[in-house]
């Protein structure tokens, strides 16, 4: 024993998960009075970690890219571009969702996504995205495209069709279509649909129609947006003509 009331103790080994701990007194090999028991946890498990958003080998256009997921509660979270050496940290909500941008180039990236908790362990995750310059396509036909105010019927319909970077359908995402045209009473200015979601060869259409009211001849203009999972939206705008007679 120290020759002082205080002492330690080091090299006390640790199993996994919950360790009670008591100090007791030997006096000529006899158990003495003992300390209160404290309790130390040993976590030797790392954080498990499951993405939401992007999926591997996902394609996406644009030049930044937003990993989404979830891990242990409130703990470092690190999303590395092993590609081009960038690097993006940030933290674990109070239920463990993340969500990290970081900056992609043009071809493949591999990305890393790591966690590690107070106690030091860390989990890593890895997936590959690739990013292309090509955008996609959106095409637009606008039935009838031009408006005649002396008829009665002043309704039109917009059909919008969407290939990926890779020439496939963009399929099941939103679609947004936005008329702008001096004079209308929606907005002043412009009328936008709600979300329509693609169909399984990239098409989505949004039907609408002129006001009685609207006495303003000229054009506008129809605008398409394909929400993407990843990356940009892809848009595509064309006009719409409105006159007084045919």
């Amino acid at each position: 024993m120290p020759t002082t009331p205080n002492f330690e103790v080091t090299g006390i080994p640790l199993l996994p998960g919950e360790n009670k701990i008591v100090a007791i007194v030997l006096e000529n090999d006899v158990e003495g009075a003992s300390s209160n028991q404290i309790v130390i946890e040993r976590d030797n498990v790392a954080p498990k970690i499951s993405l939401s958003s992007p999926d591997d080998n996902a394609m996406i256009s644009g030049s930044e890219v937003t990993v989404s997921g979830k891990t242990d509660p409130d703990i470092d979270v690190q999303l590395r571009n092993d590609t081009t050496g960038t690097i993006e940290s940030g933290r674990s909500s109070k239920n463990g969702t993340f969500d990290l941008t970081i900056s992609v180039r043009n071809g493949s990236n591999i990305l890393v996504i790591s966690a590690s908790d107070v106690a030091g362990n860390g989990g890593e995750k890895r997936i590959t995205i690739i990013s292309s310059s090509d955008t996609g396509l959106v095409t637009i036909d606008v039935n009838p495209g031009t408006i005649i105010l002396s008829k009665p019927n002043r309704s039109f319909r917009v059909t919008a069709r969407a290939t990926g970077p890779d020439g496939s359908p963009v399929v099941s995402v939103c679609v947004q279509f936005t008329l702008q045209l001096t004079g209308l009473p929606i907005q002043q200015t412009s009328a936008t649909s709600p979300c329509i979601v693609s169909d399984t060869n990239g098409r989505a259409s949004w039907e609408y129609t002129i006001p009685d009211t609207f006495d303003t001849v000229g054009q506008g203009l129809v605008m398409v947006s394909y929400v993407m999972p990843v990356g940009d939206p892809l848009e595509e705008t064309t006009r719409l003509y409105v006159k007084k007679q045919p």
